[in-house]
């Protein structure tokens, strides 16, 4: 096999060494550039100059000379533009958030696919209008108004925002490819050759510059084609090649391999029980490709179709291989350290005040032990023993519902770790924006004691993008619900991927399906090859209507699609041994379907080469949530019968206690026999033994003066009213932390 970033270097190679330092190279991906280095490293002798090699996103930034725009700074850069033309109408920043990403999402691919934009806007704004047509335009409602009114303005959104980034010398993808597109000539571009490699489709934008370098730089065009979907004119993975290249000669074309219809492989596909088995299923495989050759692992990629898979397959990598390479950013949103913020917030949005006075602040006790039971709390606390789990306890043997202020006072004495946590939690005031500062207190307490640099570095990314967020939203001068920092602060995080860092090169690589462009390699591991996963399937989400961005050439669900095949296939043409993983699990709303690839590579590669092995197997990994759980019999011994009889003779045996024979013998045996007592829980609800006993235990109390004596009617009558008195001591002791006059 010859992957082909080796192609490309041996190209590179051909030329001599002063042209080849004056050469540029432009891929899809920064990585591709590691494994051209690679391999030309691998082939000379002596030290050389290398090209510079570049990933495209970063060549249009560099030649027009613009900077990358956060993503949070463009909505509030999207924000002003929609305050300043509403004015007092303007939204609140809770109801804009709800639509801003969509819109900007929509302008980007306005750019990149160069639509005339007053055409655009004005198009769409008579399609609106005639969606809510009224023979009489008295009859359209405030809201249909409005409706039509913001469509109406899109163009100048448009150009606002688009001029708030230039002033500030940043832009998106999308506005840097039309500016870099639309430019006359590039600057600095004074380079020997120009090779464009490993793409299979590009955006209006990107064609417009690759046309331009090739015409008048004299740039090489290398692509990684093979004849078996390229030549199949209803394959959709050609089908963004055959409209590049529609009007090439083909044997002038770089590459066009025939590795699908001539190449050994075999294929294993295996429809596994559940997500979680998957990775455990592909750390088995990885284990027995170790025991087997060692030396394999290091041409071999496990790629995850779907990146909820990482934690799981992280946390089974076989002991065994200890060199691996994480090319896919973690998802911040699966960490816990984004669980914690929720439940922080949950904290911070159930604190209750009399006005302005502090002293009248409560929390609901689920939330608060919610909080002080997350992992990063725990260990934070914990000094010589789980203080905790002691907390939790302790507030469910007092049935405490609400916490007081005078109540996390004590707590506080506990520990200095835990009063610096609760002074952390109480530091607060009315405006919600604080919130962000609450947390950002608390992750730095977290920062202070945490020993491991894995998550300190995940620690110090939460608070660096907490700041940022927090700084964006000081130019808002009231926000009034905590939903809206809420809901910015999970969409920060949604824009801040935290990157891997590896050896780029050795080991085990993991990667997801768009990391792989261009790269190849002898052993492929793939997850969750599952439909609506491989390819992606999304609801159609977009200002612009769907027949619209038809008519403009904008992109569709069928070219994503496309593309999306294109990498599969791509990826798979020059291995050797492929392992196809997919959940075949229906529980919890999956469908358990396997993805369309696997079913054409079933159907269609035996008749295009012999000499591909395909397998199917189902595996039944470990324990399988559709199995019965066996029952659970205890053999009533003459000891246990013997012990029943002793226990009710010194005691006796409640109703409920018989009830819960009658429900469940095997709870009855535990808690009567073994003696195993089930854990406090506060009681949110009177429970039916709790009313019981207070009626019993308050009968018994008023009784109790009574007892050898005779019951006189008229001095009765006088003190039954005492009953109430005595119930009410009883509830109170009961609940001594609970308001019980007033409630449900």
């Amino acid at each position: 096999m010859t992957p082909f970033l080796k192609q490309i270097a041996e190209e590179l190679l051909k030329l001599n060494h002063t042209e080849l330092s004056n050469t540029l190279v432009i891929v899809p991906s920064r990585r591709a550039k590691v494994f051209i280095l690679k391999y030309i490293s691998e082939t000379i002798e002596s030290a050389i100059y290398t090209p510079e090699i570049i990933s495209i996103n970063d060549f249009v930034y560099k030649q027009s000379k613009l900077l990358e725009a956060d993503p949070m700074d463009m909505l509030m850069l999207l924000y002003e533009v929609h305050r300043e033309m509403e004015g007092n109408n303007a939204q609140s920043l809770d109801q804009f958030s709800t639509w801003a990403d969509l819109l900007l999402s929509d302008f980007n691919d306005i750019d990149l696919y160069m639509v005339p934009v007053e055409r655009l806007f004005s198009y769409l704004s008579d399609a609106k209008e005639m969606d809510i047509w009224h023979l009489d335009p008295e009859k359209l409602t405030e809201q249909e108004k409005n409706y039509l009114k913001f469509y109406s303005k899109l163009n100048i959104y448009y150009q606002q925002l688009n001029k708030k980034l230039l002033d500030n010398n940043t832009a998106y993808q999308g506005m840097a490819f039309r500016y870099l597109a639309s430019a006359d000539n590039y600057k600095n571009l004074n380079y020997k050759h120009i090779f464009i490699a490993g793409f299979n489709a590009f955006t209006l934008a990107e064609e417009t510059i690759v046309k331009k370098l090739e015409t008048e730089y004299s740039a090489k065009i290398f692509w990684d084609i093979d004849q078996y979907y390229f030549d199949n004119k209803s394959h959709e993975a050609g089908k963004s090649l055959r409209k590049l290249l529609g009007n090439k000669e083909l044997s002038k074309v770089n590459y066009i391999n025939d590795n699908w219809l001539s190449k050994a492989k075999s294929i294993d596909i295996y429809g596994v029980d559940g997500n979680v088995a998957q990775a455990k299923f592909a750390a088995d495989l990885l284990k027995k490709q170790f025991a087997k050759d060692p030396q394999s692992i290091n041409k071999t990629a496990l790629v995850l179709a779907s990146e909820d898979l990482l934690l799981p397959v992280l946390n089974s990598i076989p002991e065994e291989i200890k060199n691996i390479n994480i090319t896919m950013s973690y998802p911040l949103r699966l960490h816990g350290g984004t669980e914690l913020i929720n439940l922080i917030v949950n904290l911070y949005n159930d604190y209750k005040f009399e006005e302005d006075n502090k002293s009248e602040l409560s929390i609901y006790y689920k939330h608060f032990e919610n909080f002080i039971l997350h992992p990063f709390i725990q260990q934070y606390l914990y000094v010589d023993k789980n203080i905790a789990k002691e907390i939790v306890a302790e507030i469910n043997k007092l049935n405490i519902q609400r916490i007081d202020i005078d109540y996390l006072n004590d707590l506080a004495l506990k520990s200095d770790e835990l009063k610096k946590l609760i002074e952390t939690i109480l530091d607060i005031n009315r405006d919600v924006r604080s919130s962000t500062d609450v947390i950002l207190n608390v992750f730095g307490l977290l920062k202070k004691q945490e020993s491991k640099i894995w998550e300190l570095s995940f620690i110090n990314h939460y608070i660096e993008i907490l700041s940022n967020l927090s700084e964006s939203l000081s130019i808002i001068s009231y926000i009034e619900k905590l939903s809206t920092i809420k809901r910015w602060i999970l969409n920060a995080i949604n824009h801040s991927p935290i990157p891997f860092i590896g050896e780029p090169i050795a080991g085990l690589q993991i990667m997801g399906m768009l990391e792989t462009r261009t790269l190849d390699f002898e052993n492929i591991i793939l997850l969750s090859v599952n439909e609506d996963i491989l390819p992606k399937t999304q609801p159609y989400q977009s200002f612009i209507l769907f027949d619209i961005k038809k008519e403009f050439g904008m992109p569709l669900p069928s070219d994503n699609d496309s593309i999306t095949s294109y990498h599969f296939y791509r990826l798979l043409q020059r291995c050797d041994n492929v392992n196809l993983l997919y959940n075949s699990s229906t529980a919890s709303m999956q469908s358990g379907e396997m993805s369309r690839y696997i079913k054409q590579i079933e159907i269609e590669i035996p008749k295009a080469n012999s000499k591909i092995e395909i397998n199917h197997r189902k595996v039944k990994f470990g324990f399988s949530a559709n199995e019965k759980a066996k029952d659970i019999k205890i053999e009533k011994t003459d000891a246990i019968i013997d012990y029943l009889i002793e226990y009710s003779q010194k005691r006796y045996f409640s109703p409920s206690s018989l009830n819960n024979y009658k429900k469940c013998s095997y709870l009855f045996y535990l808690q009567k026999v073994l003696g195993i007592k089930v854990s406090d829980e506060v009681e949110e609800k009177m429970a039916y033994n709790t009313q019981g006993n207070l009626l019993h235990n308050s009968l018994e109390d008023y009784y109790q003066p009574y007892l050898d004596k005779e019951l006189n009617l008229e001095e009765f009558s006088k003190t039954c009213n005492n009953i109430y008195t005595i119930f009410e001591q009883k509830l109170d002791g009961e609940y001594k932390n609970m308001n019980t006059k007033t409630g449900k």
